[in-house]
């Protein structure tokens, strides 16, 4: 038996007496995932990372550390790490023994305050399944507190005045696509990540390292689980369900598999067009990894989704206009809607590491995506002023007409989208220099049949009206057959010059090509990190990292840039471009004795050879060609911690200005002179968004919890259709949100019930939700009507009304 074995009690007691009122004392033994005793792991306290120590030759530590605050301790060993929770009280001692995982995706940090030197950041998910949100992703309802977004049926985001079309999304580091027909929030179907199969969610809105792909604004990047136990879930709510289950073993094989079904009919039922609406989406997806041996593992991750919304519209009648001029519309329909949507994801990933510096990973994914929308709807509308005098016997009623027509949308649209890839990626780290490469070749097969057009009738005559012949408002029709490669490389290097947490700097470059443009792009990077020696008064360091960054960002056309608004494809179009300048601070502080985290991003884009487009609800239509150059500034600020002990909780405030100037936008004026508009706002342009998720529980029983989530955004510019020279040129009134929810903790391992068949549950929650508290109507769009002198009337497409949700949360 050595000393050390002999003198650990003894030790461990010392310890305990001197430091009973101020600390408390944690030891045991470190393991790989091999169950094999590992020497010289690095143990630092989270909390303040002064406070740390190793692991002997026997894998044995001990480390004091301050009691009576909520502690996280992280294990890192060559490119292994752990990270534990614990709430030690002073002056007790705590036996934990550690097993170190394998970090399997290409990255040295996971956690929060690790990658604070990135201009990425991991988002803590531990309790955002019990945001209220519409949308029941709680990925989703998570991320609306760090980008832009102003339709609560829509996945879809923009952030620092991109659209929807400029966000990477990986998966295990797949590249995830996702359907390109959509048009509205609520044909979408459930976005590709399943919150109960992930573990980490990274994300960036801008500044980004060269290893990530081309696209000019933002990166979610999400690592799902490797269990090493048996784990289940279910959820059930009025909108839908999920269930998962998680296994695994630390040497052999684990596997996760979840499947989601979800249904909005519920809250489409609110919407201002009445009718039947018949929404399905459901995806089942799975991942199965193997540990071929100490150095090599092999991953198969596959999905399959399928949306499906049937809609009859039967009538609409929608009021607008002042007190004393009041416009209302009011349509009868006959039709339907019918959109499919189908897509397949299959990827293989393959990890060597032939030491403990050096990583390398194969990778390859197939995806498939079979797009229907077809409608045919007729709709008969009457458009009058309605009598606002409330003294009048027909108060509140149209006392004449302005225009009474039919219109009729047609579309028989078909879309088929094929994407192959195959990619390198590997690490190397030597010295004070962390290396980093990648390339990525990339097969691209679209088949688009495109049949769609748009009559007008009013009081007879078809608009637009010639005197001559009938003519219909717009037509589009176009066959496309696309296939092409792309090919990208990306080389990068995280300088530590002090070989310490001090001060960083990552500087890479990428390149791509695309055979239908034939354009080769280079786009160098860097981003800088510096965390000062500061110290307060009481000799406690100062906790902030600031950060800069630079770099040129290029965004290859995929298919929808390259068709404009007649449906015709241009394959000149070249990338679109952005110059990225940034300034961050990251300060961990502490507030009532508790932890705090605030994030500020200072930024300015420089955009050139722009696409311009328009967006109509999620719908992006592009002009076809780089006709703009523009910019984009701001301030991003994020607070998160426990505003109320033990209830996490989420403030972001942001600033925005974004503006574009487009080619040939200018008009002549009732005096025949050329008048420029020179520099308009970008679709995305919102001036102010705030959010926040605020937790609380009830005094005394923590058990029984509120959720409040609040959101606000001013409004977005709009102008009416075809009209160069208004285009942008109002102003949608502010989204205004508020969703709660009450939880209760209905059973767990503390409080289990006597039948034997409630004793395999963790936990099961039920709550109550009530979205859009304050029954706002929030506007998404306009509808554009026209009489027949050609005069445009502006009705506004409210989102939903004021619903009630109860949910279920089971764990096993």
């Amino acid at each position: 038996m050595s000393l050390k074995r002999i003198f650990l009690p003894f030790l461990l007691l010392l310890c305990y007496a001197a430091g009973a009122q101020n600390t408390a004392t944690v030891y045991g033994t470190v393991r790989d995932e091999y169950g094999e005793l590992v020497s010289n792991v690095n143990i630092v306290y989270f909390n303040n990372q002064a406070i740390g120590t190793s692991s002997n030759e026997k894998g044995y530590y001990l480390l004091e550390i301050p009691g009576g605050d909520t502690a996280v301790l992280v294990f890192s060993y060559a490119g292994k790490t752990s990270f534990k929770k614990l709430y030690p009280e002073a002056g007790k001692t705590y036996k934990m023994n550690v097993e170190l995982l394998l970090e399997y995706e290409l990255t040295e940090f996971v956690i929060t305050d690790s990658r604070r030197n990135e201009f990425i950041m991991t988002i803590p998910i531990e309790q955002i399944e019990y945001i209220p949100d519409p949308s029941g992703d709680p990925i989703i309802a998570i991320l609306k507190k760090y980008v832009t977004s102003n339709n609560e049926l829509s996945a879809q985001y923009s952030v620092r005045g991109g659209n929807f079309d400029e966000n990477l999304v990986y998966v295990n580091d797949f590249e995830i696509y996702r359907p390109l027909l959509v048009r509205s929030g609520q044909q979408e179907g459930l976005p590709f990540p399943n919150y109960d199969l992930v573990s980490n969610i990274s994300f960036s809105a801008g500044g980004f390292e060269a290893r990530f792909g081309d696209k000019l604004s933002s990166v979610l990047d999400i690592q799902y689980k490797k269990p090493t136990s048996f784990e289940a879930g279910a959820t059930a709510s009025f909108l839908g369900g999920s269930f998962h289950v998680n296994n695994g073993s630390d040497t052999g094989m684990y596997y996760l598999l979840g499947a989601r079904y979800k249904t909005n009919q519920y809250l489409l039922n609110s919407l201002n067009t009445q009718g039947e609406y018949q929404p399905v989406f459901y995806d089942v997806q799975g991942l199965i990894g193997f540990h071929l041996n100490k150095k090599s593992d092999l991953e198969i991750l596959g999905n399959f989704s399928s949306s499906s919304y049937t809609f009859f519209p039967q009538s609409r009648v929608t009021s607008t206009g002042v007190v004393n001029n009041v416009l209302r519309l009011e349509v009868f329909f006959d039709g339907q809607e019918v959109n499919r949507f189908m897509t397949g994801f299959g990827g293989i990933s393959y990890q060597y590491r032939p030491s403990n510096s050096t990583g390398l990973k194969l990778l390859a994914s197939a995806y498939r995506s079979l797009e229907d929308e077809t409608f045919d709807v007729i709709g008969d509308y009457w458009l009058g002023v309605v009598e606002s005098n409330q003294g009048e016997e027909d108060f509140n009623e149209i006392k004449y007409a302005l225009g009474v027509g039919t219109f009729q949308n047609f579309a028989r649209n078909y879309l088929d989208v094929t994407v192959l890839n195959l990619g390198h990626e590997g690490y190397a780290e030597r010295g004070a220099h962390y290396l980093r490469w990648g390339a990525r070749a990339q097969f691209e097969s679209i088949q688009d049949d495109l049949k769609e057009w748009e009559m007008v009738d009013s009081a007879g005559y078809s608009i637009p009206y010639t005197g001559e012949e009938v003519t219909i408002s717009e037509v589009f029709r176009s066959e496309v057959l696309l296939e092409s490669f792309r090919y990208n490389a990306y080389l990068q290097d995280t300088w530590t010059p002090y070989r310490n947490d001090v001060f960083f700097i990552t500087y890479g470059i990428r390149s791509s090509y695309w055979t239908v443009n034939n354009e080769v792009t280079l786009t160098p990077r860097m981003q800088m990190a510096w965390k000062p020696e500061w110290y307060r008064e009481d000799s406690s360091r100062v906790d902030i990292v600031w950060k800069a960054a630079l770099g040129l960002y290029n965004q290859p056309p995929f298919y929808r840039e390259l068709r404009d608004y007649s449906g015709f494809v241009n394959p000149a179009v070249r990338s679109q471009k952005s110059v990225h300048a940034l300034l961050a601070a990251d300060y961990n502080f502490k507030a009532w004795n508790r932890d705090f985290k605030f994030v500020t991003e200072l930024f300015y884009k420089y955009l050139y050879d722009i696409v311009p487009y328009d967006i109509e609800n999620v719908r992006v239509r592009y002009y076809g060609d780089n006709l703009a150059k523009g910019y984009a500034a701001g301030i991003d600020m994020r607070l998160h911690g426990e505003i109320v002990e033990d209830a996490d909780s989420w403030v972001s405030l942001s600033i925005l200005q974004t503006r574009e100037n487009v080619e040939g936008d200018s008009t002549f004026n009732s005096e025949g002179v050329l008048i420029e508009r020179g520099n308009i706002p970008r679709p995305t342009d919102q001036l102010v968004n705030f959010g926040m998720f605020f937790q609380d529980y009830f005094p005394g029983n923590k058990n029984l919890k509120v959720h409040l989530n609040f959101l606000f955004g001013s409004g977005l510019p709009f102008g009416p259709p075809q009209n160069q020279y208004y285009r942008n040129s109002f102003r949608i009134p502010p989204y205004r949100r508020v969703d709660i929810g009450f939880s209760a903790l209905l059973l767990d391992k503390n409080r289990q019930k006597g039948d034997k068949m409630w004793s395999n549950i963790e936990s099961l929650w039920a709550g109550i939700e009530v979205f859009n508290l304050l029954g706002v109507q929030n506007t998404i769009s306009y509808l554009w009507v026209k009489d027949i002198n050609n005069t445009q009337y502006a009705f506004p497409n409210y989102l939903t009304d004021r619903r009630i949700n109860l949910r279920l949360i089971m764990k096993i």
